[in-house]
């Protein structure tokens, strides 16, 4: 063993043996490198490429939306939209396309422009009332929670997707919620009322630019969400996605 080490440091006291060794280990370990560089790019493409995809939970979203009619302010902003993705499904028949379908929850929050009051009817219809006089300070808002079902067309360009579709809309009744809050003077009232009747399905288009997990998207509703009603009919949202 004594001799091993003798042996081993006279080498590496020869001038040309320890650098010669130094050069073989550096040499291995950017093999090594270069290796697992080939490795993640292989698996990168791999995944890019991969002709069905099942993801959960891959993304959320956040809007403001605008309603069109007079009982609403006309504006983007005070009415919002939340969403959550559950389940996307895709094809990837080329590189540079894919075809969605998937499964989001969603809470929508319209608010009604001052002096006017969402009301639940007997029969769980929603309507629009004047607030009540002597009123100093109103705030009415309708909260419908659905499960949305997306269906898409996708274009990807390097980091960017651009995204076309149009989804279904279908409206969980016991969730609905409309919320008064008025202010007379310093004393505040609230009331909380669960109900309001929204359509079993209601169909909505979109578009969306992604950026490499950053996005912004638009949604257009034409058709009314309140059976019998167009209270709430033609909304507009704008909002951020993010990629998870």
């Amino acid at each position: 063993m004594k001799r091993i080490i003798t042996l081993a440091l006279c080498l590496s006291l020869i001038p040309g043996v320890g650098a010669v060794a130094q050069n073989t280990g550096k040499e291995r370990l950017k093999e090594l490198e270069e290796k697992a560089d080939e490795i993640k790019e292989h698996k990168k493409a791999k995944s890019d490429n991969d002709l069905f995809e099942l993801n959960g939970v891959s993304y959320l979203g956040f809007g403001w939306s605008r309603v069109d009619g007079d009982a609403f302010s006309g504006r983007f902003g005070k009415s919002k939209q939340f969403f959550v993705n559950l389940l996307e499904c895709s094809v990837n028949p080329a590189p540079w396309l894919s075809i969605s379908a998937g499964a989001d929850l969603e809470w929508d929050y319209f608010e009604l422009k001052k002096d006017n009051d969402f009301d639940v009817q007997a029969d769980n219809s929603l309507a629009v009332i004047a607030a009540p006089a002597g009123i100093d300070w109103v705030k009415s808002v309708f909260r419908p929670v659905s499960f949305v079902v997306p269906a898409a067309v996708s274009f990807h360009i390097g980091d960017t997707s651009l995204k076309f579709g149009a989804e279904a809309m279908f409206n969980v009744d016991n969730w609905n919620v409309v919320r008064n809050r008025h202010n007379v003077g310093k004393s505040q009232y609230r009331v909380k009322t669960k109900g309001g009747e929204v359509e079993k399905c209601v169909l909505r288009y979109y578009a969306a630019v992604d950026f490499d997990g950053l996005g912004v998207f638009y949604k257009y509703c034409p058709e009314s969400i309140i059976p019998g009603s167009d209270i709430i009919k033609g909304y507009h949202t704008i909002g951020i996605l993010l990629s998870l």
